[in-house]
C-alpha cells in the first residue's frame, strides 16, 4: 500500500468518527466537516494526492460546494444496480 492510499484511508477513517461524534453530539457543522474528510479521503484512494488539488481549484475550497460536487460524482460513477 502506498502512502497515498494509507493517508487516503486514514481521512476517511477520520471522517466517519467526525460524523459519528456530530450525530452524537447534534453538531451539523461537526457532521459536515466529516462527510468532507470522507470525500477528499476517497478522492484522494482513487486518484492521488495531487487530483484532489485539481478539484479543489476547479470547483473552490469550500466544503458545500466539494461536498455537492463529490456527491454528484459518487452517483454518476456508480454503476446501475438491477
Amino acid at each position: 500500500m502506498n502512502v497515498d492510499r494509507l493517508k487516503a484511508k486514514w481521512m476517511q477513517a477520520k471522517g466517519d468518527l467526525k460524523q459519528r461524534w456530530g450525530r452524537w453530539t447534534r453538531d451539523e457543522s461537526r457532521q459536515r466537516e466529516g462527510r468532507y474528510d470522507q470525500t477528499v479521503g476517497l478522492l484522494q484512494e482513487r486518484y492521488g494526492s495531487h487530483h484532489v488539488g485539481l478539484i479543489q481549484e476547479r470547483y473552490g475550497k469550500d466544503q458545500d460546494d466539494l461536498i455537492r460536487w463529490a456527491a454528484g460524482w459518487e452517483w454518476r460513477s456508480t454503476p446501475e444496480r438491477k
